[in-house]
C-alpha cells in the first residue's frame, strides 16, 4: 500500500517537522497531494524545503496555508521551481491567487 494523499492539517509539525518531512520528500515515489495547514511552519521552515522539491519529481501539490511563510518567499520557491521545470503547486496563503496571477512569473 503506497501513500499518495498525506493529510496533516492542524498538526503544530512546525520548521522542525517540516524539516524531516522534506528529507522524506527526496525518497517520494508515490505521495502527489500534501496537505500541511495550519501547522506554525515559518519562511524558515519552507526554506528547508528548497533542494527536496527541486528532486521530487513526484509531488503535484503542497498546500501550506494558514501557516506563517512570507508570501515573497513563497513567490521566490514557487519562481525558482518553476524556472527548474516543476510543475509543483505550492499554495502558502489564503489571499495569493490574484497576487500570484500577476507577479509570481515575471
Amino acid at each position: 500500500c503506497q501513500i499518495i494523499r498525506l493529510n496533516i492539517i492542524g498538526n503544530a509539525v512546525g520548521d522542525q517537522g517540516i524539516q524531516v518531512m522534506g528529507r522524506s520528500l527526496v525518497a517520494n515515489k508515490s505521495l502527489t497531494f500534501l496537505d500541511a495547514r495550519s501547522n506554525s511552519i515559518s519562511s524558515a521552515g519552507l526554506r528547508t524545503l528548497v533542494d527536496p522539491l527541486r528532486i521530487n519529481c513526484i509531488l503535484v501539490t503542497l498546500d501550506l496555508r494558514g501557516n506563517s511563510i512570507d508570501q515573497v518567499i513563497a513567490l521566490q520557491l514557487r519562481k525558482h521551481l518553476f524556472n527548474q521545470g516543476s510543475k509543483l503547486n505550492v499554495r502558502c496563503s489564503y489571499e495569493e491567487d490574484s497576487f500570484v496571477e500577476r507577479y509570481a512569473y515575471q
